[in-house]
């Protein structure tokens, strides 16, 4: 991502998810996340997720699926701003679908790293208009052939 996508595509997304409000500071919460749906564990770590959230957090941006997953179920406790990325390939079964059903219900946006991820999401279900693609940050251009 250049520097110009994160000032005209990320800042007044998250600008107009905060009312147009420019007084953003941004902070990081480890999460721990298991590497697979774990109900269990996936509620422990919502939970973690949705403590601070009610006191701290205005907006989350969930970086992959499964965080995205936990996000949503920590957002049924406590409203705040959700934003996803995602960065892979969603397979196109059942279990997807219905996931991603209700992470649509719950984000406010969603970005692909791709237009071939945006496409995958799009073929689960996910609604065209609530996703935007942003490449991942190398521009090839900068690197010129020696």
């Amino acid at each position: 991502m250049t520097r110009k996508d994160y000032d005209e595509v990320l800042v007044p997304a998250i600008e107009a998810a905060l009312g147009g409000r420019a007084d953003i500071v941004l902070s990081c919460l480890p999460v721990d996340i298991a590497e697979s749906v774990h109900p269990v564990r996936d509620m422990k770590a919502a939970m973690q997720l949705a403590t601070p959230a009610k006191n701290d957090f205005e907006v989350v941006h969930a970086h992959g699926l499964r965080a995205a997953w936990v996000a949503s179920i920590a957002r049924k406790t406590r409203r705040f701003t959700l934003i996803s990325t995602s960065h892979n390939l969603v397979p196109a079964s059942s279990a997807s679908k219905t996931g991603l059903a209700f992470i649509a219900s719950q984000v406010a946006g969603m970005i692909a790293v791709s237009p071939a991820v945006e496409e995958s999401l799009v073929a689960v279900g996910v609604p065209k208009d609530m996703v935007i693609v942003v490449p991942n940050g190398v521009d090839c251009d900068s690197f010129a052939a020696a």
